[in-house]
């Protein structure tokens, strides 16, 4: 059976090498962000394709999943804060400014409503993701989509349409289970590097982190400069899903402390600095809101 604590391990150490910074380039740089998701992704990737080699040769229980095949999108999906940023980030790069606000607006609303729904509910209801193209079956973000989303799979597309047309668990959805372990552990180690870095590391709601990633600009440098930009994005199925993977980062944390692999304590930014960021983001912040209420 494949090590998955070892892989987080090995997870939570790439992301940790990426967290040191590097000298070319300021600590807080939001590309930063940027490189540390991808690349717990890509090895989340390659130590999936290795243990698929080694634990079926004959790739005969891989996944059916394919393009235009969205049974699992309608969902409110986990994702680690630096994820939804990564996100966020990517969004804000791909999108024309009419598309962002309209997006934002429907954010918004989607996470108003659904913030005391449990995952359970979600299906029920059948909202899709508000990432998921409906009339194409596809994901807009799949590029930067979130670990678990490229975690979960399915080998019986008949399955996960019954499960669908349920909506309330009683089909079981045969998986690739190394391919859910392996990139879920993955996952755990890049929230483990976080959290020993001093940085906001919980799982969110994709739809209220987003909501809250895109009506902040400044959000990544201020998740890098350790400060919880996406605090209020906590709703009941993510307090949920935390309940279920602490323990695991708990464990992932000690082994990196009994190997010494810790960061040490984030420099405190001067108090002058600190003042005119704050005052700055408080500037925005009204900006944005007299943007939002002047009438069109």
């Amino acid at each position: 059976m494949p090590d998955y604590a070892a892989i987080a391990l090995d997870a939570a150490r790439t992301a940790l090498s990426i967290l040191r910074g590097k000298e070319e380039r300021p600590h807080d740089s939001p590309e930063l962000l940027d490189e540390l998701v991808d690349s717990v992704h890509e090895l989340a990737y390659a130590v999936n394709e290795r243990l698929q080699s080694e634990e079926d040769p004959l790739r005969v229980h891989l996944p059916v999943c394919r393009d235009g095949c969205a049974w699992c999108c309608y969902a409110d999906v986990i994702a680690y804060a630096p994820e939804v940023l990564r996100i966020a980030r990517y969004l804000r790069s791909t999108q024309e400014p009419e598309e962002l606000s309209a997006l934002r607006a429907r954010l918004r609303e989607l996470a108003s409503r659904t913030r005391d729904m449990t995952t359970d509910d979600w299906k029920k209801e059948r909202i899709p993701c508000p990432m998921l193209d409906v009339e194409s079956a596809s994901c807009t973000v799949h590029e930067v989509r979130p670990g678990l989303c490229r975690a979960y799979n399915s080998l019986n597309v008949a399955q996960c349409i019954q499960s669908f047309e349920a909506g309330d668990g009683s089909v079981p959805v045969p998986s690739n289970r190394v391919q859910q372990s392996s990139i879920q552990a993955a996952g755990i180690g890049l929230v483990a590097a976080c959290r020993a870095s001093g940085l906001e590391w919980e799982g969110l709601s994709l739809t209220a982190g987003l909501a809250a990633a895109l009506e902040t600009p400044e959000a990544p440098e201020a998740w890098l400069a350790g400060e919880r930009p996406l605090h209020e994005a906590e709703t009941r199925a993510s307090r949920g899903w935390k309940a279920l993977y602490t323990a695991d980062v708990d464990r992932t944390l000690r082994a990196l402390q009994a190997e010494g692999g810790g960061l040490p304590p984030r420099p405190a930014a001067a108090p002058s600095q600190m003042a005119d960021d704050l005052s700055r983001r408080e500037r925005n912040r009204k900006k944005r809101q007299r943007q939002t209420r002047r009438p069109r």
